[in-house]
């Protein structure tokens, strides 16, 4: 039914978004990561395939496909620093063109907050005068760091708080923990080479840590 209202839908520069959870019932359902993570990949394949099978993905111009958070398993550190390790699974985002027949891995620094603006580029319109996040990733070979947050304080009289974030760029990966009760920027960090995946036990970069 929802394909059919898609084919119905021929007006010129319109968007249909589809939200598809199978892959996270199957991690929550199973009883093992290994068997949760086989089961959630299939379960999604197979919708792409009954969602292609009925409209080609070239009936449209552009498709983005994307997840809305990274995720580790159960049986790997979820706490602390070790929230947005290198364990930690990216967002994926995927980008098909019509006419696309292969496909090309791009390891820019991208996020999906530039979904938007890039959508504003394909609709002619000019997002750079926009005020939000994220730019076109039309112009992905001119992002040089991306900062991340992760959520895992939630209470009823202050909601969420975001005590671990992290920078990324091509050279380092910078995580820190933050105390709320006692915010001093230069404690609790870690700091990863990106091109080793190795942690710099003593970095004496004084500048660079500050620009952290």
């Amino acid at each position: 039914e929802m394909m059919k209202q898609v084919r119905k839908d021929r007006e010129e520069n319109s968007i249909a978004f589809m939200t598809i959870e199978d892959y996270h019932g199957s991690i929550g359902l199973s009883p093992t990561a290994a068997i949760g993570n086989k089961m959630g990949q299939l379960h999604l394949s197979n919708t792409f395939s009954q969602i292609f099978d009925i409209i080609s993905p070239d009936y449209w111009d552009h498709i983005f496909i994307f997840s809305d958070h990274g995720c580790k398993f159960y049986n790997e550190p979820r706490r602390g620093l070790d929230v947005l390790d290198y364990d930690r699974t990216g967002i994926t985002l995927f980008w098909h063109r019509k006419g696309d027949n292969e496909l090309v891995k791009n390891d820019s620094i991208v996020s999906i907050m530039d979904i938007y603006p890039t959508i504003m580029e394909l609709l002619g319109k000019d997002p750079s005068g926009e005020n939000f996040d994220g730019k076109s990733l039309t112009l992905a070979d001119d992002f040089s760091y991306l900062v991340i947050e992760n959520n895992y304080f939630v209470s009823n009289e202050v909601g969420f708080r975001n005590p671990v974030w992290c920078y990324v760029d091509k050279d380092y990966y910078f995580t820190q923990q933050i105390n709320f009760d006692d915010p001093v920027l230069d404690r609790h960090y870690k700091l990863t080479d990106n091109r080793t995946g190795k942690v710099i036990s003593s970095f004496g970069d004084k500048e660079k840590l500050a620009f952290f």
